[in-house]
């Protein structure tokens, strides 16, 4: 990952850790952290003020390359899609843990986004439906076509 600096048009930063190609680069809505997500299966959260070693972040109890990932508008918070499976998993970067996980019924996840206000999070998937779900109480959601 480069971090250039557009007025200079020179890198200022250069960060590595993955071990294939990055499927996906999101940073977080205070600027200070970036979240990738790669082909090797691993999401990494890096410092985007300082060079440095990235904390790596793997569900342990699903070890599957996520497809998309979103920050939730506090900054500390992720949402993943798994690649291969109906889930989305809201992960809490400070105490590294899952918080909770949705499943959607109908085919793989395309995309997943969270509202601006951070109540909802939407989930695109291969049956041309999304879901939404209330952040606060993922058992609440709606489905459209």
């Amino acid at each position: 990952i480069r971090i250039w600096d557009m007025e200079r048009r020179e890198v200022v930063r250069v960060l590595e850790g993955h071990d294939k190609p990055i499927g996906s680069l999101q940073w977080n809505q205070q600027g200070d952290q970036i979240a990738s997500r790669s082909l090797d299966g691993t999401i990494k959260f890096w410092s985007a003020l300082r060079d440095g070693t990235p904390d790596p972040i793997v569900d342990s109890t699903n070890r599957e390359p996520r497809v998309t990932l979103d920050w939730h508008p506090n900054g500390q918070t992720l949402c993943l899609s798994d690649q291969y499976g109906q889930h989305v998993t809201v992960w809490d970067t400070q105490n590294d843990r899952a918080v909770s996980r949705m499943q959607t019924e109908q085919g793989r996840i395309y995309n997943v986004a969270v509202s601006p206000d951070g109540n909802f999070l939407a989930a695109h998937n291969a049956s041309g439906t999304f879901k939404i779900w209330d952040v606060d109480d993922p058992s609440t959601k709606r489905s459209a076509s």
